[in-house]
């Protein structure tokens, strides 16, 4: 261990020289000579064999195989670190999600030094000012950070890089979107003081596959972060590394804990901003403002009660703790009662559409107690993820427009083809022509009621999944009154009403959809 070749450390750190000079982040992506790759392993080749048991630096030489475009070795040194540590993180994303976990070579360099971010991360940052979670490389080892464009009226402060700043984060998963709320205050001491800057992680957006949950899980097991705020030239304004303390650290288990059983949602764009917009709503600007103060004044954050019937770390083996191919479900047992039904009165005879809303009911409360579910969501909650269900259903006002624009020229379509029918098997006469189309507009007719009675059937099978699906946090009733009151906000225009009413119809049998 003497001759500094042979160490580890030395050599992770002439690798990590190689790779810095010769591999571009640029704008068109990363530009990675195999060559640089190739002379990356050779210096970490001897370090390895001396040091088997070093995991880091075999997951770096890992990297520098990868990089230089021996996949199947660079999977073996993965292989070997998992016979040893079952639980490795990144040798787990890497082999159970290659399209979607890369090395930590594939992450431009940062430092607390540093002072523009590469052209590679300046595409990642975002105009809204949003900070987004943003893989980054500190030497040979990956660092998930916050990163995001500096507001106008702050990138003129001069002060503005000796602030003091604190992190604020919630996972939320009991609502229709899984994400993290992330909340940076800068200034301060008093609440009024304190400057806001957001960001929203939602673990499975649309179109990036399983990236992003990965990204979220490192970022929760990290001790530490940085917090980068740059102008969209790449100019960082500030730069600053938070490290968390043990009871950040034990509120990021928890979180890590609760991602794991939260089932995965839709969460298309308009549910995301649905979701962040009742999110906001519950949690005022005011009070993210008093609690970032806090711990703006302690340098921690403020107790809060555990979280219910989570099992402890120490109680899941290393296996457990692999990532899965997909997000986990929380499995439903005979002893989870669903829904219950309406109480009050006697129900009238089910037919028309008080018979479908019956058959909502049963099926929501199928082979369960009529006595509610002990983990059941208190009201308010149910009530917000009965209307970010609705939000959900706003594809439907898309089917809804093209069936009521699509009826009258259908119509019209099997008129003029039964009159052209009549006409070509008989001498033409225009009774025996209006005729014909007399017969086709009944056709058309026909076909029309076909076409809204599959959209009706398929908007039923759509909603009871809903139900089934939530596990007794969203009920009949509640869908309703969601529909009713937030129907005109989330599923707004004409169409959205005529939704709004064939869903109320389906679910009370009255179509009193509201204003």
């Amino acid at each position: 261990m003497s001759d500094p070749i042979f160490s580890a450390e030395e050599a992770i750190e002439a690798a990590v020289r190689v790779i810095d000079e010769g591999v571009d982040y640029g704008n068109m992506g990363i530009d990675a000579p195999p060559a640089v790759g190739r002379r990356a392993a050779e210096i970490l080749a001897t370090a390895v064999e001396r040091n088997p048991e070093d995991l880091r630096l075999r997951c770096v030489y890992a990297a520098a195989i990868s990089l230089s475009g021996k996949l199947a070795d660079a999977r073996e040194q993965l292989g070997a670190i998992l016979a040893r540590d079952p639980a490795y993180f990144e040798a787990v994303a890497e082999l159970d999600h290659p399209t979607a976990w890369r090395h930590a070579f594939l992450s431009p360099p940062w430092s607390a030094r540093a002072t523009r971010v590469a052209p590679l991360a300046r595409r990642w940052i975002h105009s809204s000012g949003l900070l987004k979670l943003t893989s980054l490389r500190e030497g040979a080892d990956r660092i998930v950070c916050l990163l995001g464009t500096v507001p106008a009226d702050l990138a003129a402060d001069p002060s503005l890089a000796a602030m003091p700043a604190a992190l604020d984060l919630t996972l939320l998963t009991r609502t229709a979107g899984v994400f993290l709320a992330i909340h940076l205050g800068l200034g301060g001491p008093e609440p009024e003081a304190v400057r806001l800057i957001d960001g929203f992680e939602f673990p499975w957006p649309e179109g990036t596959g399983f990236h992003s949950e990965l990204m979220l899980r490192f970022f929760l097991q990290q001790d530490r972060t940085y917090v980068i705020l740059a102008k969209s030239s790449g100019a960082v304004v500030f730069n600053r590394s938070i490290r968390f303390g043990p009871e950040d650290r034990e509120r990021h288990e928890r979180f890590l804990r609760r991602l794991e059983a939260a089932s995965p949602r839709d969460t298309d764009t308009r549910l995301q901003q649905a979701a962040i917009s009742r999110y906001l709503e519950e949690c005022p600007r005011q009070t993210l403002r008093s609690r970032l103060a806090y711990r703006l004044k302690q340098g921690h954050a403020p107790p809060e009660p555990p979280v219910e019937d989570e099992p402890p770390a120490s109680a899941r083996s290393a296996e457990q703790r692999r990532i899965a191919t997909v997000p986990m479900v929380a499995p439903s047992t005979a002893d989870d009662p669903a829904c219950p039904p309406a109480t009050g009165g006697t129900a009238p005879e089910a037919g028309g559409a008080d018979a479908q809303a019956a058959g909502l009911r049963s099926a929501a409360v199928a082979g369960g107690d009529a006595r509610p579910a002990a983990g059941s969501p208190p009201p308010d909650e149910m009530a917000n993820r009965s209307a970010l269900a609705v939000a959900g259903l706003w594809p439907w006002v898309r089917r809804e427009k093209m069936l009521a624009r699509g009826i009258p020229l259908l119509i019209v379509l099997a008129a003029g083809a039964g009159a052209a029918a009549v006409g070509s098997l008989a001498v033409l006469s225009i009774p025996r022509v209006l005729a014909g189309a007399l017969l086709g507009i009944a056709v058309g007719i026909l076909a029309a009621g076909l076409l809204a009675a599959r959209l009706e059937r398929a908007l039923r099978r759509h909603v009871e999944g809903l139900l089934e699906s939530s596990g007794g946090a969203i009920t009949v009733e509640s869908l309703a009154e969601a529909a009713r009151d937030r129907g005109p906000e989330v599923l707004a225009g004409r169409w959205g009403a005529r939704l709004r009413r064939r869903l109320l119809r389906m679910l009370t049998g009255s179509d009193a959809a509201g204003k």
